[in-house]
């Protein structure tokens, strides 16, 4: 028997952080990133940084996505005087707020929260769909029927001498 206390179970969280840039503000963003990223980095509990850039011509939004060993250090590190401080200097350069989201263990995997609710197809594409198939199966079992009905040329093996 052990006489420690059981430490809890690290179940690791995520945060997925968007930023629509200003465009033409790009290159002050990128320089951001270099100060904030080193002190991320830095934090208690941190186990990776990714940032997925903007493709340019297509969209202006930057994903920052960071994994830390607990919820409580991912907290500790979001809820910090100096990720603040910096997030401060940033708004000029956004176009919308700092947006996040935290995710515990792998849920962010699976789950977006802006993602919209599937479309159900339209009915009529539904019926029209159906139909068809079973208009084409139809067709196919009538053409077999017809073949099996069809009568004999009276030859029964097939050959000229032989009897029907």
């Amino acid at each position: 028997m052990s006489s420690h206390p059981a430490s809890p179970p690290m179940t690791g969280a995520s945060v997925v952080i968007t930023h629509r840039i200003i465009p033409a503000l790009q290159g002050q963003y990128e320089a951001w990133l270099n100060e904030i990223g080193p002190l991320c980095r830095t934090s208690e509990g941190l186990l990776d940084w990714h940032v997925i850039r903007p493709i340019a011509g297509y969209t202006d939004t930057y994903s920052v996505i960071i994994r830390y060993q607990s919820e409580h250090d991912l907290k500790k590190w979001m809820d910090s005087p100096e990720r603040e401080r910096l997030i401060a200097k940033a708004r000029p350069l956004l176009q919308d707020v700092d947006r996040y989201y935290i995710y515990s263990r792998l849920d962010f995997l699976f789950e977006l929260p802006s993602q919209p609710v599937p479309m159900h197809p339209v009915c009529w594409k539904q019926f029209l769909l159906t139909w068809s198939a079973c208009l084409c199966m139809d067709s196919a079992f009538a053409e077999r029927t017809e073949r099996a009905a069809e009568p004999h040329s009276g030859y029964v093996c097939g050959q000229r001498d032989c009897r029907v």
